[in-house]
């Protein structure tokens, strides 16, 4: 059965039954009455799905915030603003250009989205490749490809390589290109942030790897789009201001 069909559906038993048990409400009545602000993060939603997340965060009376108001209340030691939504985007997938950027400039919502800068160059992202190419990666990968997310980050990156080599991506995109992050980031809603240079998994990196990624990933991004990058997504899920 389809991983992604098997998620969702375990996710969807699983609100169910918080909403079914009073514990959604429960939630929600707090973030209502308490100084916090809800991290809501998405990768590739729907346009339908988007909406409606958003207007039933609208009809509770949830005040969506950017990233600069964030970091003033961090730096300022502030409370978070009440009953508040920070929302942020993983992997500049392209179809946001048309799923999501028109519901944030009809809505006015301040979003970041965090881009990880080879994968753009590559126009695809290494694991949804090696995914759809397994039977041409290497022993053990060929069998589980999912061994490619506990191996060293010297290793994982020789057996990508390898296998653009061999199998070189489409030319439909599924990643944002650079023009189209230079072009978003044009929007006053849209704050853009680093995700890495090659989207590794960070923990099985080495500190100079990890420096690598962090810095040159900023380096490019700033390059591209003419402005300070500020904030960083630690893929799996870690944010980090300056």
């Amino acid at each position: 059965m389809n991983k992604r069909l098997v998620r969702n559906s375990a996710g969807w038993l699983i609100a169910t039954g918080l909403r079914l048990t009073g514990a959604v409400h429960r939630a929600h009545h707090r973030a209502l009455q308490r100084d916090c602000t809800l991290a809501l993060y998405f990768h590739d939603p729907s346009k339908d799905l988007f909406v409606r997340i958003i207007r039933w965060f609208h009809r509770r009376r949830y005040r969506f915030v950017s990233i600069d108001e964030l970091d003033q209340c961090f730096k300022a030691h502030t409370p978070l603003p009440k009953g508040s939504v920070w929302i942020s985007f993983d992997d500049a997938w392209r179809r946001n250009l048309t799923e999501v950027i028109p519901v944030i400039r009809d809505w006015n919502l301040p979003v970041t989205i965090f881009v990880p800068t080879e994968e753009v160059r590559r126009g695809t992202f290494w694991f949804t490749h090696a995914t759809r190419n397994s039977t041409v990666l290497p022993e053990p990968f060929r069998r589980n490809v999912w061994q490619l997310w506990y191996v060293s980050e010297s290793t994982r990156r020789q057996v990508i390589e390898r296998l653009f080599e061999v199998c070189p991506p489409s030319s439909e995109r599924e990643v944002m290109s650079v023009a189209e992050i230079a072009e978003i980031a044009k929007i006053p809603q849209v704050t853009i942030g680093s995700h890495s240079v090659s989207h590794p998994l960070m923990p099985n990196c080495t500190e100079e790897e990890l420096r690598n990624e962090i810095n040159d990933s900023k380096r490019d991004l700033e390059q591209w789009i003419g402005r300070p990058v500020r904030v960083f997504s630690y893929p799996n899920g870690v944010l980090i201001i300056e």
